[in-house]
């Protein structure tokens, strides 16, 4: 086939030409661009090729005819040698209104690649022709977009999806998730009555654990890209951006036993301390105690100085008071057990 050609100027095409192929050898038989029999001449079509400057999400050609009727064919193919009539008018059929035709082809077409769109008419049909004006040739395109989804990663208020236009950088949405509170088993407090009973031996604490947003992952555990709130996106590539937090836990208390849940008959109950032979209480009776690891606390007792009175069913307590000489002092009933005097409990 005799094959003549013509440079196209299109937007975000580094190239694009437009080659004529004919079944005569004739160079041409009057101005313009032909597909089909016009004039009987045999085998007349066309292929419009074009090399985008960036990736392209559709592209769509216009036809300008001076004359045109009938059926007609298009099919994209990868750039290569004619592909046959056959292959051509086995694709897309389309036709002229007002002598125009819209071709659009929405796919992803990458940049730097070589395309060929291929126009014919069915063998023999005297029907279909069009004659094309040697401006008659116009494309539009729509830059490759891509789409950056976000993932509360576990919280929630997440923001809506956005829309990236190749080579142009997206500014990445202020809006921040939140993720709840959790909360964890503590440390355990053991309390130890140290002579006494208790009716509070142990308590667990609750752990608080608080969530802040901190930045955008491209991966859920935070070992991809990092973005800011707010920040912006350059990669040409859809991606899912992932909410990362920082942690802050807050120790639990516990509530020490008060005096009348931990008791010791002639004793009052000064508090607790980490030691059991403390002699002074660092934690007051029914205070609020913050553990960092679990610990024994041991109740600390002072004698009330009582004497204790068999009332027949029982011992009942009695306080002992002596005459120091200026005043009355309360003292700690102590009995002979035969080789010293020892303090009553």
């Amino acid at each position: 086939m005799a094959r003549s050609e013509m440079a196209l100027s299109f937007a975000n095409m580094s190239s694009a030409t437009l080659y004529q192929y004919r079944g005569t050898s004739r160079a041409s038989l009057d101005s313009g661009w032909r597909i089909g029999y016009l004039q009987s001449q045999l085998n007349y079509n066309i292929c419009i090729s074009f090399k985008p400057s960036v990736p392209l999400s559709k592209v769509a050609i216009t036809l300008s005819a001076d004359t045109a009727t009938g059926t007609f064919y298009y099919r994209l193919s990868p750039a290569s040698s004619h592909p046959g009539i056959d292959w051509v008018t086995g694709g897309t059929a389309f036709s002229f209104s007002g002598n125009k035709a819209a071709i659009t082809l929405n796919q992803t077409f990458s940049a730097g690649s070589t395309y060929d769109l291929w126009i014919a008419t069915t063998y023999n049909n005297y029907n279909a022709a069009a004659l094309l004006y040697d401006s008659g040739f116009s494309c539009s395109s729509a830059v490759a977009t891509y789409t950056v989804s976000y993932n509360a990663n576990g919280g929630s208020g997440a923001p809506g999806a956005q829309t990236k236009t190749h080579g142009v950088a997206l500014t990445l949405s202020a809006m921040k998730p939140t993720k709840a509170s959790t909360t964890a088993t503590g440390s355990k407090v053991t309390f130890n009555a140290n002579g006494g009973t208790t009716a509070k031996g142990e308590e667990t604490a609750t752990d608080t654990t608080a969530y802040t947003f901190s930045s955008w992952n491209t991966a859920a555990n935070g070992g991809g890209t990092s973005y800011a709130s707010g920040g912006s996106y350059t990669a040409n590539a859809s991606a899912t951006l992932y909410a990362q937090y920082s942690a802050e836990t807050t120790k639990g208390a516990v509530t020490l036993p008060t005096a009348e849940e931990c008791q010791r008959a002639g004793y009052e109950l000064l508090g607790f301390a980490a030691s059991a032979s403390a002699e002074e209480a660092a934690y007051a009776p029914g205070a609020s105690y913050t553990a960092s690891a679990a610990v024994t606390l041991y109740a600390v007792w002072a004698a009330l100085g009582l004497a204790f009175i068999d009332s027949g069913t029982g011992f009942e307590p009695y306080q002992v008071w002596i005459d120091n000489g200026s005043s009355w002092e309360q003292y700690a009933p102590y009995v002979d057990n035969g080789t010293s005097w020892e303090e009553m409990s």
